[in-house]
């Protein structure tokens, strides 16, 4: 279920756990100041406790804040988050990429939800009408037993070379891997985007 009405937005969803009694939800609030733009979340999920063979659930609660200020051809953009439960909205231990084969090990352990937090800071400029580039600094920790945390530094660029066509280039540094196909290390990854 969604709903929006202006800048609010309200949505509950599927839960994730199978035995979650309530849907996780998200409600968030965004409007602009001048060039000055934010979005503010609260997310909650019922989050399984991860002792094995015992269902049972936790409320998981979780706030965000991003932020963007336009200055001209050039826009900075930021983000921060915290919470307890939420392993699965970071997707940093999504897939059991680095929950080591348990995707619960970021949300709860032995009983206690598991804290997270988690930013990233941006820049985006406008070169010339048809190029335009980004560089993006982001990190997250995870207070877990073996203390998970990963950092991603990217940069790219993208060319709308027809009105509907983009073409762009894209390099990545990770300090871990996120995804079980991915390796840690860098990254090159190119890309076309067909509007239509």
């Amino acid at each position: 279920m969604h709903y929006a009405n202006k800048g609010l937005r309200i949505t509950a969803q599927d839960p994730i756990s199978d035995d979650a009694n309530l849907p996780d939800m998200v409600v968030s609030y965004g409007s602009d100041i001048s060039n000055f733009g934010y979005t503010i979340a609260a997310t909650a999920r019922d989050t399984d406790t991860g002792i094995e063979g015992k269902s049972d659930t936790k409320l998981g609660l979780g706030v965000s804040l991003a932020t963007k200020l336009a200055l001209g051809d050039t826009s900075l953009h930021g983000s921060i988050y915290t919470g307890e439960g939420m392993g699965v909205y970071s997707g940093l231990c999504t897939i059991g990429a680095l929950g080591r084969g348990n995707t619960k090990s970021c949300d709860a352990e032995n009983g206690d939800l598991v804290s997270q937090t988690g930013f990233s800071l941006g820049v985006r400029h406008v070169f010339t009408p048809k190029l335009r580039g980004n560089m993006r600094y982001g990190e997250i920790n995870v207070e877990n037993a073996t203390d998970i945390s990963t950092n991603i530094r990217s940069a790219n660029l993208i060319y709308s070379y027809l009105p509907d066509l983009d073409l762009g280039i894209e390099w990545r540094d990770r300090s871990e891997t996120t995804l079980p196909w991915r390796q840690k290390g860098q990254e090159v990854e190119v890309m076309a985007k067909y509007n239509f």
